[in-house]
Parts: C-alpha cells; sequence; structure tokens
C-alpha cells in the first residue's frame, strides 16, 4: 500500500490549484497514485469530482476525527465517500493531537460526527456495525492486510480482542434487548477491553500486558522528558515560534471560496 496525507488542510487545498491549475487528486490520477493500492489520511477537502474519482478508482481513506478536531481541519465527507465505494477506514493518530490513544472513543466518535451527513431523518444514518466494519476490515485493507486479518474467519490471523461489558451493561443500566454491537459502539471505552489476542498469542490479559513492562516503559519516558529540550531542540522550536505567524500571513485567505459549500451543515447562520 502506498500511504500519504491527502487534502487535511483548506490550505493544502488552495495550494495544490495554486501549483497545479487542477484539484490535487486529479493531479495525482495523472502520476498514477490514485489506485486500489493508494490509501490517504483525512482527505477532508476533497470536491464532488474528487470523490467520484477516487471511487472508480477503489482507493482507501483513513478518518481521524479527534486529531481533525483538535487542528480544527474539519470533517473528512465519510458518507460521501463510502456511498461511491471508497474503503473508509478509521485512523488514530498520537496522544499530541488524539488527546488519549483510546481507539474505542475514536470508534465512537467517527460513528456520532458521520451521522451529522444528513437532516433528513428517512436517510439511515452510519450505523455501529458500518463503524466497526471500517476500524476493522476495513482498516485491514487500509495497512495492507485485506483477507489476512480484520475478520475472525477461517484461514485468517488470530486478532481479537475480549471485551468486558460488565460496566457498560450496569451504569447505570441497559436494555438485555440492546444489540451488543450498539451497546459497544455507544458506550464502551479502551479500559473495558480486558484481552488482546495478535496471531493466536494472548499479548494482554485481565487488563494487564504480558509482553511489556509499562511501568519501567513510563518510569524511563518520564525520566528522558524530565530532562528538558537539547539547545537544538529549542532553538528549532524558537524559530518554528517566529516563522509562525508569518506563514499564517502569507496563507491567509488562500482557502476563501474553496471552503463555502460543506458536505456536512451542522449548523445555521440564519
Amino acid at each position: 500500500m502506498i500511504h500519504m496525507h491527502l487534502l487535511q488542510s483548506p490550505v493544502h487545498k488552495a495550494w495544490g490549484r495554486r501549483r497545479h491549475k487542477k484539484p490535487t487528486v486529479f493531479w495525482l490520477d495523472d502520476l498514477g497514485l490514485v489506485a486500489e493500492d493508494c490509501a490517504y489520511g483525512h482527505a477532508i477537502h476533497v470536491t464532488e469530482p474528487e470523490i467520484a474519482l477516487m471511487g472508480r478508482r477503489r482507493v482507501t481513506v483513513t478518518s481521524h476525527p479527534s486529531c481533525n478536531f483538535h487542528m480544527r481541519n474539519g470533517i473528512t465527507p465519510v458518507m460521501p465517500l463510502r456511498a461511491v465505494g471508497v474503503n473508509v477506514a478509521m485512523g488514530l493518530d498520537d496522544k499530541t493531537i488524539n488527546d488519549d490513544e483510546d481507539a474505542v472513543m475514536e470508534l465512537r466518535m467517527m460513528h456520532k460526527v458521520h451521522r451529522l451527513d444528513t437532516y433528513e431523518l428517512t436517510n439511515p444514518p452510519l450505523g455501529a456495525y458500518e463503524a466497526l466494519e471500517m476500524a476493522t476490515v476495513n482498516g485491514a485493507k487500509a495497512a495492507g492486510f485485506a483477507g489476512r486479518t480484520g475478520a475472525l474467519l477461517p484461514g485468517m490471523k488470530a486478532d481479537a480482542i475480549l471485551v468486558d461489558l460488565d460496566r457498560v451493561a450496569r451504569d447505570p443500566w441497559i436494555d438485555p434487548k440492546f444489540d451488543i454491537a450498539d451497546a459497544f459502539v455507544e458506550r464502551a471505552m479502551g479500559s473495558d477491553v480486558a484481552t488482546v489476542v495478535v496471531g493466536g498469542k494472548v499479548v494482554i490479559e485481565d487488563r494487564r500486558p504480558l509482553t511489556i513492562d509499562v511501568d519501567g516503559l513510563y518510569r524511563e519516558i518520564r525520566a528522558f522528558c524530565a530532562k528538558g529540550l537539547t539547545p537544538e531542540q529549542r532553538a528549532r522550536a524558537d524559530l518554528l515560534a517566529r516563522v509562525k505567524p508569518h506563514a499564517q500571513t502569507w496563507y491567509a485567505g488562500w482557502h476563501d471560496g474553496l471552503v463555502d459549500r460543506p458536505f456536512y451543515r451542522v449548523n445555521s447562520r440564519g
């Protein structure tokens, strides 16, 4: 698989059009980089013609909602992408822009955000099973492991999690008829995952990692971070702080007129 970031911010969209005189996805297609073995991170500011092309080429897009909220990038148009056949998978960025690295919470955020694609209540929203598909089967394809992992099927790797839903069911109550997938997506957290199996090997049991000394690792990380930045790192950070306002001034207004027709309308001004 070929992985790349794509149109994460409005400035990316504006820069691509100025530089290549065409939408970025069409420029990538000229290079042979719009294909089934290509995975695009974010793909927030794509146009309808670009989405149509991505669907024809059966590409993959990874959606990173908490990152994109944190960075003020926008919302990946997941529902329009799925509608044309794009393989949409869940992405998870690190703590610097994801805050907690809780994959289950990220799954819930993705599930909730993309129920907002329309106010037409007769249109079915993104369901829990579809969200789980994006995090498992579609995620495996995004990583180049299609047919080898992502589902519990004969011949695939024995990768699985066991979730303790006791807290979900008792906090404070849940209808016994409530679908288990809905219960997991809508109420579970990463801390509810009790066991993790990778390739048939148990690596977490009773919420305790078996292959790594987590306490020792954390002590090592905290000791390293307590040293602070090196002079070279501090100089780079100071340079970035000085350059940042000039870059913001340079790019100000570049995306004017390019972000006025969103796929998702989340509120109303008039």
